[in-house]
């Protein structure tokens, strides 16, 4: 399972490699690449959540149907 460290340096890793990066899509204004980090933070929040649930109330009869 992905940590939240993992996650971190994972995110703000590529939004630093952005910086150094040629390419058009990579020019970001300063407010973007911080709300690209807090959305990231805010899916990955939610999808750890979505799977702490699936795997609580999913039992073996209603995986098979």
């Amino acid at each position: 399972m992905l940590s939240w460290s993992i996650f971190l340096i994972l995110s703000i890793g590529w939004e630093m490699l952005e910086l150094a990066l040629p390419y058009e899509f990579a020019n970001e204004t300063w407010d973007n690449k911080i709300s690209d980090i807090v959305v990231n933070c805010c899916g990955f929040h939610l999808g750890t959540l979505f799977k702490a649930v699936s795997y609580t109330h999913l039992t073996l009869p209603t995986i098979l149907l």
